[in-house]
């Protein structure tokens, strides 16, 4: 009778059922069950809307993850405060401020002698 009249499905009927009666409720009327159902359908959309909330979340975890580590990469290896602007050559690692870059004559990653220093810039 829910099933026709109310346009529930059977799966839904059945469930609310189940819950009732595991909540005590041995003889459920229509409206308990029809109550159950709406709770039902509640309690699963919460569950969906944080479901979301968390992928959300971990998605702006990734990217701010992300930013810190692009971040790095601009930043000094000795100094980590200022922006890399030195390029070195032969090796071509673009890892050094210019202030830490003066007194260096080899490259502080592959430890190649620095033959000359170009000078870089960011737009």
């Amino acid at each position: 009778m829910l099933k026709e009249s109310m346009g529930f499905s059977e799966e839904e009927i059945k469930q609310a059922v189940l819950e009732l009666v595991q909540q005590g409720n041995k003889t459920p009327s229509i409206e308990d069950i029809v109550t159950q159902i709406e709770v039902i359908a509640e309690r699963n959309a919460v569950s969906r809307d944080f479901q979301i909330i968390q992928n959300v979340q971990q998605t702006e975890d990734g990217m701010i993850e992300e930013n810190i580590r692009l971040k790095g990469i601009l930043l000094c290896c000795i100094c980590r405060t200022n922006h890399v602007n030195i390029l070195f050559l032969p090796c071509t690692h673009l890892k050094v401020c210019l202030e830490c870059s003066r007194n260096l004559r080899s490259c502080p990653l592959c430890k190649r002698g620095i033959k000359d220093k170009i000078r870089t810039y960011m737009l």
